[in-house]
C-alpha cells in the first residue's frame, strides 16, 4: 500500500497546567477509517468499514490474555448513518473530553502526538469525524466551518476520492451533564475497587449514541 493510500494522526487533548487527555490514533487504510483510544491502555478500536458495517471492538491485544474467543470482542455494531447532516455529508463519530476529565498522565511518544487547546473550566471540546463524498458541495471550505468558532484538525483523503475531516470544536457544560458525569465516575470507583491489579489513573471510556445514528466516545477519570 502506497503512502499515499495510507495515513496517520495523533492527538489529544492538553492544558497549560500540564494535565492531558487519553491520546487517540487515526488512521486510514485505503476507504476505511480506524481509531484506537489510548485513555484505557489501548483497549478499543472503532473501524469504519466501506461496507458500512461499522463497530466498536476489544482489540485482539487486549483480548489475547484473557483466554477468550477473538470473535467475541466486538462490543457494539452499527449500520453507518448516511448523509446525517447534509448531501452527501456524515457525521461518523464524535470523541467528548470535558475540561474537568484532564489529568496528569506520564504519556510515551508525546512528541508524536498534536495537542489540541484544552476547553475552558466546565467546558468540554467535541472532536467529530465527519465523511464527504468527493463530489460533494457545501457552503464553506471544510464542513461546521463557522459553527460554534470549530476549528480544522486535518484532512485526509481516501482512495476513492473521498474525504475525511477531523474537526473540533468548545462547547459548556450544562448541570444535567455536571450531575451525569459524576455519576458515571461514582460507578466507575465502584468497578475499580473490585479489579486486583489497580490502574494507578484509571480512565473510563462511556459509549454513546445521538439521534443522528453518529456513535461517540466520553472520557471519565476516576480519581477526580
Amino acid at each position: 500500500m502506497s503512502k499515499k493510500n495510507k495515513s496517520i494522526i495523533r492527538f489529544g487533548v492538553g492544558a497549560s497546567d500540564g494535565r492531558v487527555s487519553g491520546s487517540y490514533k487515526l488512521w486510514t487504510e485505503k476507504n476505511e477509517v480506524y481509531l484506537l483510544e489510548r485513555v484505557t491502555g489501548n483497549s478499543f478500536k472503532v473501524s469504519l468499514h466501506k461496507s458500512g458495517n461499522w463497530q466498536i471492538s476489544f482489540t485482539s491485544e487486549f483480548f489475547a490474555d484473557k483466554n477468550m474467543p477473538n470473535k467475541k470482542r466486538h462490543i457494539k455494531r452499527w449500520t453507518a448513518p448516511v448523509n446525517n447532516i447534509g448531501n452527501g455529508v456524515t457525521l461518523a463519530f464524535r470523541i467528548r473530553i470535558p475540561e474537568s476529565e484532564l489529568m496528569d498522565l506520564a504519556l510515551n511518544n508525546t512528541k508524536k502526538i498534536t495537542w489540541i487547546k484544552s476547553p475552558e473550566k466546565e467546558h468540554f471540546i467535541e472532536i467529530d469525524l465527519i465523511f464527504t463524498k468527493k463530489n460533494a458541495t457545501f457552503p464553506e471550505d471544510w464542513p461546521l466551518k463557522n459553527f460554534l468558532n470549530a476549528s480544522l484538525l486535518k484532512e485526509m483523503i481516501l482512495l476513492n476520492g473521498d474525504s475525511l475531516w477531523i474537526i473540533y470544536f468548545y462547547q459548556p457544560m450544562n448541570k444535567k451533564q455536571i450531575i451525569l458525569l459524576d455519576q458515571y465516575r461514582e460507578e466507575g470507583r465502584k468497578m475499580i475497587k473490585k479489579i486486583d491489579h489497580k490502574p494507578k489513573k484509571p480512565k473510563l471510556i462511556l459509549m454513546g449514541k445521538e439521534k443522528d445514528n453518529s456513535r461517540q466516545f466520553i472520557e471519565v477519570a476516576i480519581n477526580n
